[in-house]
C-alpha cells in the first residue's frame, strides 16, 4: 500500500492568525517607539522654553495700585500641583480601571486588558498635559505681563519725583532697574510671567480630562450619583487653586479665567480627538456612540453583525442595545455572538 501524503498542518508560523498577530504586534511595536520619540522630543522643547526664553520687558505706570500688593507665598505650591495632578489622575485611572474589571466580569476582566487601557489613557493625559505647559509658557514669555506683587519684589530704583511730569500726572517708566538684592533670579523672572495662570491652565486640564474620562469609562451601578459626585469634587478643587492664585497676589482674575479656559481647550481637543478613538467604553450608550462616530470617520456604517461596512447603510444608524466589548490592540471591535442590534433612522 503506497504511503499517503502527510499534510503538516501545524506550523504555526505560517498560520494566517498567526501572521495577523505578528503583524499587529510589530505594528504596536513601531507606534511605542514613535510615541516614545514624540514624548522626548515634546519634554527637550519644553525644558529649551522654559530655561532659554525670556519672558517680554515691561515698563509700568507709577501709580499702578494693581502692581503694588504684597508678595504672599503660594497656598498650591507647583509641587503640590504637580502632585495632585499626575498622581491623583494615576490614581484616579487605576482605581476606577479596577473597579471596571471587576463590575464587568467580561473582556475587561484580565490583568494584561487593565494595564493596557491605563497606559493609553494615562500616557494621552501626560501628552496632553505638556501641550498645555508649551502653550502656557510660550504665551507667559510672549506677553510679559507683571504680577500683582511686581512693585513688593522688583522695588524699582525710580523716585517720586521722577513718577510725575511736569502736569503732576503718572509718568510711564520704560528704563529702570531691581533693586531687591534678597529676591533670587528665578523670582525676578518670574515677576514678568502673570498672564496667563499656569496652575490654573494645569489644575483645569487635568479636572476637565479626568470629568471626561469618568464619563466615558466609570461604571457606577451602586449609586446614580457617584460619578457626578467624583466629577463635582474635581471641579471644586480646581475652582479652589483658581481662587487661590488671586488672594495669594500672583494672578490678576483675566489671567485665571484664561488660564482655565486654555487648560480645558486644551483637555477638550486631546480627549475628543485622540482618547475618544483609542479607548474603550465598558457602558453600552457609550460604546454605541464611539462605534458609530468610527463608521462616520471611515466613511461608512456598521451592518446588523455590528461589524463595518465601507458601504452606506440605510437607515445610517444602529443602536447598540446590549454590548460586550473586545481590545483589540489599540483599538477595539464588537463580538457579533454578544451582541445585539437594532436598526433605527436618523
Amino acid at each position: 500500500m503506497a504511503d499517503l501524503p502527510v499534510t503538516m498542518n501545524s506550523d504555526k508560523e505560517s498560520s494566517p492568525c498567526n501572521k495577523s498577530m505578528l503583524a499587529k504586534k510589530s505594528v504596536l511595536s513601531v507606534q511605542f517607539l514613535c510615541d516614545c520619540l514624540l514624548f522626548a522630543i515634546l519634554g527637550i522643547a519644553l525644558l529649551l522654553i522654559r530655561s532659554v526664553a525670556e519672558p517680554h520687558f515691561h515698563g509700568f505706570w507709577c501709580g499702578d495700585k494693581s502692581l503694588s500688593l504684597p508678595y504672599k507665598k503660594d497656598t498650591v505650591t507647583t509641587s503640590l500641583l504637580l502632585v495632585t495632578s499626575l498622581g491623583g489622575s494615576f490614581l484616579m485611572f487605576a482605581i476606577n480601571e479596577n473597579l471596571v474589571a471587576v463590575v464587568e466580569k467580561g473582556p475587561f476582566m484580565g490583568l494584561k486588558n487593565v494595564v493596557f487601557i491605563q497606559f493609553k489613557t494615562y500616557s494621552i493625559f501626560f501628552f496632553g498635559f505638556i501641550i498645555d505647559v508649551m502653550f502656557v509658557d510660550a504665551i507667559k514669555n510672549t506677553f510679559g505681563r507683571q504680577r500683582p506683587h511686581f512693585f513688593d519684589v522688583c522695588k524699582p530704583d525710580v523716585s517720586q519725583s521722577n513718577c510725575t511730569d511736569t502736569n503732576g500726572l503718572d509718568r510711564y517708566i520704560e528704563e529702570y532697574t531691581c533693586t531687591n538684592m534678597l529676591a533670587t533670579e528665578k523670582q525676578m523672572k518670574d515677576i514678568y510671567m502673570s498672564f496667563p495662570s499656569g496652575h490654573m491652565a494645569v489644575a483645569t486640564y487635568s479636572a476637565i480630562y479626568i470629568v471626561l474620562y469618568l464619563e466615558l469609562r466609570m461604571s457606577a451601578t451602586v449609586s446614580y450619583f457617584l460619578r457626578p459626585a467624583v466629577q463635582s469634587i474635581v471641579l471644586l478643587l480646581c475652582l479652589l487653586c483658581g481662587v487661590t492664585r488671586i488672594t495669594d497676589h500672583k494672578h490678576f482674575p483675566s489671567d485665571v479665567i484664561f488660564g482655565g479656559l486654555l487648560g480645558g481647550l486644551v483637555a477638550c481637543a486631546v480627549f475628543y480627538k485622540i482618547a475618544w478613538n483609542v479607548i474603550p467604553s465598558p457602558l453600552p450608550e457609550k460604546m454605541a456612540s464611539q462605534l458609530i462616530s468610527m463608521a462616520t470617520a471611515q466613511g461608512g456604517a456598521m451592518d446588523a453583525t455590528g461589524k463595518f461596512s465601507s458601504q452606506p447603510v440605510d437607515p445610517p444608524l444602529i443602536v447598540i442595545k446590549e454590548t460586550r466589548s473586545q481590545l483589540t490592540g489599540s483599538s477595539f471591535g464588537i463580538d457579533s455572538n454578544k451582541v445585539t442590534t437594532k436598526m433605527s433612522p436618523l
